[in-house]
């Protein structure tokens, strides 16, 4: 799935086409596909006109990429259509499968080597292989006779994409967790025991690869993945279409220290997410907060008093857990968890994929130039003195790896699955 489109634009037309794409399932390289007049139109389009093209295209390009031992699995809409419902999603416009490589081995020369690999193993057949490096880091296999057009938005810079394409996207894996190269994913955090050892799925006479996890996967990915979804721009996950007019329990979480006009103007953007808005926030203890921070200036209690006396603010809950569960969702009837944007992807997953994962999750913009951790250093520069006690998104582990780690069985664990 090439563009990050809603996932309800892209199911409103679904259907099932494994009927069409059976007959196609042994077509492999080698074996020119029947004549087909090239598309000229200028938008993408939808499996039931390409869908048995691009599964002939898929079944060649997975017997080179098995045949060279990569390690291969179904990607994106691709895993989505058929992993949840059994089918290719309708208004899909590829075939989409991710190859896992480490860290140390992922460069230019990787992806150049991966290209030569499908290269060479499609040379007998009119398929086309081209590497990506603008927008993306992959690989595209594609069949010129049926035609291409242009992708939309400033970050594609009017490339063109072929109407029946199979997109090799690598994954990075590095410590923790794995990675992807692509715009569209920048900020996305996929733990590294989603995906080995692969799962399976049988489709069109193939047997395909699939993360262990599939859930944890396409929800690190794409965030709720029932159907219904909508795409929030902010923090580029889909979450339930929610009646933003009718009466709504919104919580935030937060530390509060030495409270500012960014803290204000947050929660003023938590209370008018809808028209009737009760705001609940969770405030962090000092215990808390210094498992993975600095110690806070003010009190627990006097950070209580301030976000009490905020206009925008309906109940306060103390102690708030790091990690929001199902049940602390219960217990305080929460429809909706809210954080600012540029959350790193580690921190997200390890505090929020609770909610994520249930479709109850949205992000607003931060207040830029302003943070604690900057009034902390203006004082610290009218007083001549040197303070450097911080714990910046770029080094701060608030969850301990081993425990998030182990979160990733607990949240996304196959009792769990609601499309099973």
């Amino acid at each position: 799935m090439e563009e990050c489109a809603p996932l309800k634009e892209l199911e409103e037309s679904e259907k099932e086409i494994s009927g069409v794409v059976r007959h196609a399932g042994g077509r492999l390289h080698g074996h020119k596909p029947a004549a087909a007049s090239i598309v000229s139109t200028t938008v993408s389009q939808p499996m039931s006109r390409f869908g048995a093209e691009r599964v002939a295209l898929a079944s060649a390009v997975a017997s080179v990429l098995g045949s060279s031992r990569h390690r291969y699995f179904l990607d994106s809409g691709t895993l989505l259509g058929l992993w949840r419902d059994g089918a290719l999603i309708e208004n899909d416009d590829d075939f989409d499968l991710g190859v896992l490589v480490d860290e140390s081995a992922f460069s230019n020369e990787w992806l150049a080597d991966l290209h030569s690999t499908l290269d060479r193993g499609l040379h007998s057949t009119p398929y086309e292989t081209r590497v990506v490096d603008t927008y993306a880091k992959k690989v595209e296999v594609f069949d010129p006779a049926h035609g291409a057009f242009v992708l939309e938005g400033d970050h594609y810079e009017r490339s063109d994409f072929h109407h029946v394409t199979v997109d090799v996207q690598p994954f990075v894996h590095s410590g923790l967790g794995v990675t992807i190269p692509h715009c569209n994913y920048s900020g996305c955090y996929i733990p590294a025991a989603t995906f080995e050892p692969f799962g399976k799925i049988t489709f069109a006479n193939m047997e395909w690869p699939i993360p262990l996890n599939p859930m944890g996967f396409l929800t690190a990915q794409y965030g709720y993945i029932g159907h219904g979804a909508v795409f929030d721009p902010i923090s580029k996950l889909y979450r339930l279409d929610m009646d933003m007019s009718a009466p709504l329990t919104v919580y935030t979480d937060m530390c509060a220290d030495l409270f500012h006009i960014g803290h204000v103007r947050y929660l003023e953007q938590c209370k008018k997410l809808g028209s009737d808005v009760h705001l609940i926030v969770g405030l962090h203890d000092d215990e808390t907060i210094e498992s993975y921070k600095r110690s806070p200036i003010c009190t627990a209690a006097e950070r209580a008093a301030v976000l009490e006396s905020c206009i925008y603010v309906d109940e306060v809950v103390a102690s708030a857990p790091l990690k929001i569960t199902e049940r602390h969702m219960s217990e305080h009837n929460i429809d909706i968890v809210v954080h600012g944007d540029s959350l790193p992807g580690t921190e997200r997953h390890a505090m929020y994929s609770t909610p994520i994962e249930m479709g109850r999750y949205t992000e607003v913009l931060r207040m830029p130039g302003i943070s604690t951790t900057g009034l902390i250093d203006r004082v610290a520069a009218k007083l001549g003195v040197s303070y450097s006690d911080h714990a910046l998104p770029s080094n701060r582990d608030p969850m301990g790896a081993e425990l998030a780690k182990a979160d990733d069985q607990l949240e996304f664990g196959a009792a769990n699955l609601p499309f099973s």
